[in-house]
């Protein structure tokens, strides 16, 4: 018996929506260490290695489509490139909030894909989301655009394309992941050595390596969740569950990294907020707990 089916598949991705969250806060510390494509070079290796043991263990077959992969797969590897990158310049806090927009964005892209017109309402609540945004990411003094902020809004678009193809694919989780990790060795590395990076990481030191490998876990995690869920769940509906995510991340953050919560995060958040449930609900439904259980 799979232990993710259909009765269950929505208790599995509010876990997914939990650990996701979380990834911000590990991403946002390692993120400090060093240049984000070596961190993002050696957390592949080490899912590579992983991945590899497990395929051979279990015996899983690697064959897969592989350019209909590359593809879903690039999006993903984009996703973690401008998250790392974007948490140098932001907090866990607002990028959280910032990658809500995919609850707009996932139903969008999934209508192109379907041949079908998007809503009037999905596109109405994204202008309001983009209200939220500004108050978050503006600047009163100088009207200037946070730069991390403007790569997790890339993060938002990046996923929302992988989120649509992840439910298209019937290739193996295990396999999915494997080339995941293989592509970004290769990418990662190019680019570090475009950029003449240093490969220099503190794995000697516990504040870097005990999130180092929780980022990693949570990682490889998320892409097998993902991947499962995805056969039992629509885009859309997945879109739903990520308001989750700014909970977790937010309560993660006040303990581990001591944030505070001001106005403006407060204010633009709950907008942001505000739009991603209105988005996700029917006449009938809202964005809390006991209907996502439904």
């Amino acid at each position: 018996m799979k232990l993710i089916n259909k009765s269950n598949a929505h208790l599995f991705m509010v876990i997914l929506a939990i650990l996701f969250g979380l990834g911000f806060v590990w991403a946002e510390i390692i993120a400090e260490a060093g240049n984000a494509y070596v961190i993002l070079f050696f957390v592949s290796i080490a899912g590579f290695v992983i991945t590899l043991i497990i395929a051979w263990f279990k015996k899983i077959n690697l064959k897969v489509n592989f350019r209909y992969i590359f593809f879903m797969n690039l999006m993903l590897l984009f996703t973690y490139i401008f998250e790392l990158i974007g948490l140098q310049y932001t907090t866990s806090s607002n990028t959280s909030f910032i990658v809500q927009l995919t609850v707009l964005i996932i139903p969008i892209i999934s209508s192109i894909v379907d041949r079908r017109l998007p809503a009037l309402r999905p596109i109405v609540l994204g202008l309001i989301a983009l209200i939220g945004i500004a108050i978050m990411t503006l600047d009163p003094e100088n009207l200037s655009v946070n730069t991390g902020d403007a790569l997790i809004v890339l993060v938002a678009l990046s996923f929302s394309v992988y989120v649509v193809m992840v439910e298209r694919t019937a290739d193996n989780p295990i396999a999915i992941a494997f080339y995941f990790f293989l592509m970004g060795i290769f990418l990662y590395l190019g680019f570090a050595l475009m950029v003449g990076a240093e490969f220099s990481v503190p794995f000697g030191s516990l504040v870097f390596l005990l999130p180092f490998i929780a980022f990693i876990i949570t990682l490889l995690l998320t892409m097998l969740l993902q991947v499962h869920v995805a056969k039992f769940i629509r885009p859309e509906r997945i879109a739903i569950y990520y308001c989750l995510e700014p909970i977790t991340t937010v309560i993660a953050a006040y303990f581990i990294l001591q944030h505070v919560l001001t106005v403006r995060l407060a204010i633009g958040g709950a907008i942001i907020l505000g739009t991603v449930i209105l988005a996700s609900r029917k006449k009938s439904t809202s964005c809390n707990t006991g209907q996502l259980l439904l």
